[in-house]
Order: structure tokens, then C-alpha cells, then sequence
């Protein structure tokens, strides 16, 4: 990005990348040679300010790593645009539609860049996804379902209200391109026009997975019914590695009880590894209950290489069973808490919680 007179540059180190990977950057223009702007092997980060581009051309740059003191080959370049707008941040123009909430990021396409899936806090409410470029994909209206948007009790469609973001963008089932999860219920219509309509009631939900490049449905599972009679169930989604090798769809999902005071509580897995949703497992609490946060946590706190799923006060196997509980020691509800190696001399992970 361009800063000021100046040219920012940024580039990503991957988790499994060697030990003691260092960096060169090129830069290219139309009618130059390649040039190295860095004198020494870039080693103490994955950044670089070009104070010597001619911004009134096209500048290309790219990085080759260093591993072992050996230059390797270099996969991608990316072109800043002559005379290229100053801003702190690459803008994706997006189209006219009310206000924003959440902006998912996923490669949709499968060309390794993220593209966008947002919401919009309209009545109804729609999905829409984006490339990276700001071209427009789909939208997906949620229907007379979402108009109930308080943030306690929502309708069996509403997302992005409270701490119920209710949608994820993950690549499921290995292809290279991002398919979107959500719940759905009566009167969806998803990104090809085609309507969810059913005989249940408006409160029945299932959940969905739909194409990333086009919105169409890909699968649907219903949504275990247990606190059916007290209403739709709120969600949160994340996706975890719960076998250790391949992602699954986890689903927080909360509803209130006719007493107004106490909540239902359900934890599930789901699969789409052959682009079919199936469940996994559930869990409802029951007389394990322990203290719940506004956010979940998916980590493998074990080292096992198999995922946990944390709340404020207990923690679930990967497998769906109860690990531990807290409720011994009082922890009540709160609102947020964290999860890593907060102490570099303890061993494990640690937590902190509110």
C-alpha cells in the first residue's frame, strides 16, 4: 500500500515454515530491471517501506525466502498500480445495501486470496460475499425469520446480534475454496433464488451449507430439537480439528427458557466431508452444567493434536464429552476469557477469564 510518498510491503511467515527464515524483496517495473531494495537478508520481520519507488508507474514486488543462506524461488508478485491512492489499507469497494456487520474472510474461489462475506444489519437480513477485488458474488436473504434481532432471544434466522455471529467461512471439505455456514429456517432465499420453504413451524432450524462462489445450497442437517418448545436456538459456529486431520462445524447454540432467567444449552459437531453435513455429536449439559462466557473458545489444550472446546467454566473432548468443569471452584458467568501461554515458565496453556 502506499504511504504517503512511500510504499509499505507486507508479507506472511507460515507456521511450518523453517527455523531462521529470512526474506529478500524485489521490486520490478515496466521498464527496469528487477531490483533488491533490502541490503542485508530481512530477518527481523515480515515487513519493508520502499522510500525510492517512482509511484507514477507501476511498481511490482515480491519476496524470496532464505533459508540456510540459500535464496529459494519466489510463487507470487503483487503490483501496486501507478500513481496508487494513499490509505492505511487495501479498500474493497463494495456495493450500496445498508449497514455492515460482520465480515467473514475465506478464499471462495480457490486463487489464495481471501475474498469477503458480510452482513447486512438490514429487516430482513442478507449475507453477501465479495471477491477480493469488490466484485459482487450473491446475496442471501434471511427472511421474515430475522426481523427479530434482540440480542437475547433472536429469530431462528437473525445473525450478528449480541454475541451470536452465526456464521462461518471455512474450506469443509478440502477443495481449496471456502464454503459458508449458517442456519437457515423458513423463507431464506438463497444466493440462486431458490426459497426455503417447509410444513414446521417458523421456529424449526436447520443448518446449511451453501456454495461459496454462488450462495446455492450445498446441504442441509436439521438442528437437534430438544428446546424446540422454548423457542429457536441462538449460535455461534467455529470450526475446529476435533480427529486431528480433518475441520469440523462446531455450533454453540443457547436459548432462553419460559421463566425468562435460566438458558438451554446446546454444544454440536458436524462433518461435510463428503459434501454432506452429518452430525457428529451433541451435548446438553444437564447436571454437568458449568458457567458460560459470551464466546467459545477451540484449541488443543492437551497437545494431542486433537481440538478441545472451552466455555468459561468446562471444557468438551473433542469427542463430545465433558473434560472438565469448574464449578467446584465458583467460577460463575462472565463475559470473556482467553486461552494461551500466558506464562512462558508454566507448562502448558493457561487461561484468564472474567
Amino acid at each position: 500500500m502506499r504511504i504517503g510518498s512511500s510504499v509499505f510491503i507486507s508479507w506472511r511467515l507460515l507456521a511450518f515454515d523453517p527455523d531462521g527464515m529470512g526474506f529478500n524483496l524485489f521490486r520490478s517495473t515496466p521498464n527496469g530491471k528487477d531490483v533488491k531494495l533490502n541490503d542485508s537478508i530481512l530477518e527481523k520481520g515480515t515487513n519493508f517501506t520502499d522510500k525510492t519507488a517512482d509511484l507514477t508507474q507501476d511498481n511490482t514486488y515480491y519476496v524470496k525466502p532464505v533459508v540456510k543462506g540459500i535464496e529459494q524461488s519466489s510463487n507470487d508478485t503483487y503490483t501496486l498500480s501507478m500513481n496508487s491512492a494513499i490509505g492505511p489499507a487495501f479498500v474493497v469497494p463494495l456495493r450500496e445495501g445498508g449497514p455492515i456487520g460482520n465480515v467473514w474472510v475465506g478464499d471462495l474461489d480457490g486463487d489464495h486470496e481471501y475474498d469477503y462475506v458480510l452482513s447486512r444489519q438490514t429487516n430482513p437480513q442478507t449475507i453477501e460475499a465479495y471477491k477480493r477485488d469488490g466484485t459482487f458474488l450473491w446475496s442471501i436473504q434471511l427472511g421474515y425469520n430475522s426481523t427479530n434481532q434482540n440480542n437475547i432471544s433472536p429469530g431462528s434466522t437473525t445473525i450478528d446480534v449480541g454475541h451470536w455471529d452465526g456464521v462461518n467461512v471455512y474450506d469443509l471439505n478440502g477443495d481449496g475454496k471456502a464454503e459458508v455456514v449458517f442456519r437457515i429456517a423458513n423463507g431464506v432465499t438463497f444466493g440462486d433464488g431458490m426459497t426455503w420453504s417447509t410444513k414446521y413451524s417458523d421456529d424449526k432450524q436447520w443448518l446449511a451449507v451453501v456454495d461459496g462462489m454462488t450462495g446455492a445450497l450445498s446441504s442441509s442437517i436439521d438442528i437437534p430439537e430438544d428446546f424446540l418448545s422454548d423457542g429457536p436456538l441462538a449460535l455461534q459456529l467455529g470450526i475446529g480439528y476435533l480427529n486431528g486431520t480433518t475441520p469440523s462445524i462446531v455450533a454453540y447454540m443457547k436459548n432462553r427458557k419460559p421463566n425468562r432467567g435460566s438458558f438451554n444449552v446446546m454444544i454440536a459437531a458436524f462433518n461435510y466431508r463428503t459434501n454432506k453435513l452429518e452430525m457428529d455429536w451433541k451435548w446438553t449439559p444437564g447436571d454437568e452444567q458449568g458457567a458460560d462466557g459470551h464466546q467459545f473458545r477451540i484449541i488443543d489444550l492437551d497437545g494431542d493434536g486433537k481440538d478441545e472446546i472451552a466455555q468459561i467454566g468446562y471444557v468438551l473432548n473433542g469427542d463430545g464429552t465433558l473434560k472438565y468443569t469448574l464449578t467446584k471452584y465458583n467460577v460463575i458467568h462472565g463475559d470473556r476469557f482467553y486461552i494461551g501461554k500466558l506464562d512462558p515458565d508454566a507448562e502448558g496453556l493457561q487461561g484468564y477469564g472474567i
